[in-house]
Formats: C-alpha cells, sequence, structure tokens
C-alpha cells in the first residue's frame, strides 16, 4: 500500500513536472515569438528620442555658435565702419564751416570802406 501510494505520488509529480515543461516550452516560444518584434518596437521608438535629443541639442549649439561666430567679428567691423563714419561727419564739419568762411571772405572782398564819412539818415531834400 505505501509502495502504491509511492508509485501514485511520483506518477502524479512526473505529470506535474511534464506539464510545467510543457507550459515553460510554450512560455518560451511565445516570448521568442514575441520579444523581438516587442524589443524591435522599443528601440526604434528609443532611437527616435535620441535622434530628436540630439536634433535639438545640436540645433541649439549650432545656433548659439553660430550666433557668437557671426557677432564678434561683426561687432568688431561695425565699430570700424561706425568711427569710420563719424570721422567723416567730423570732416565733413570742418570742411562746411572753412567754406563758410571762405565765402563770408568773398562776400567782404568787393566792400569799399570809406573813413571817416557819414552815413545817411534819409533822403536828402
Amino acid at each position: 500500500m505505501i509502495m502504491q501510494q509511492r508509485k501514485d505520488t511520483e506518477g502524479s509529480l512526473r505529470e506535474v513536472q511534464k506539464n510545467i515543461e510543457e507550459m515553460d516550452q510554450s512560455l518560451r516560444g511565445a516570448l521568442e515569438a514575441k520579444l523581438p518584434i516587442v524589443v524591435e518596437k522599443e528601440v526604434e521608438i528609443f532611437k527616435d528620442i535620441v535622434e530628436q535629443q540630439l536634433r535639438e541639442e545640436i540645433k541649439g549649439d549650432l545656433g548659439h555658435t553660430l550666433r557668437k561666430e557671426f557677432t564678434i567679428p561683426m561687432n568688431d567691423e561695425f565699430k570700424g565702419v561706425n568711427k569710420k563714419i563719424n570721422e567723416s561727419k567730423q570732416k565733413l564739419v570742418e570742411l562746411l564751416l572753412a567754406n563758410k568762411e571762405q565765402e563770408d571772405i568773398e562776400a567782404r572782398r568787393c566792400n569799399i570802406i570809406l573813413y571817416r564819412v557819414e552815413e545817411s539818415r534819409g533822403f536828402a531834400s
């Protein structure tokens, strides 16, 4: 009787082990079938996220770099142009003053200076 129970228990244990192995095999098969698809999708999503982040980072860095590369030389160039404009304005003012003075001299050249002559106060009658 104990032997019979032992054989029955061993038989039941074998059946349970067989069922466990079958479930393990079916689970492994399902995992092997679905895992590559899921992993591929996740890898694709991860790849897209990383690519987007890199683009944003490069775009920000590139914009900053371009601004830096163009702003500094342009500021230096504008300072030089501004200096030349100010010098030109100063020379123009000096030329205008010299021209006005020359015109004044020319206008007075033909003046006749009369010494000790009284100015007329009106028409003589």
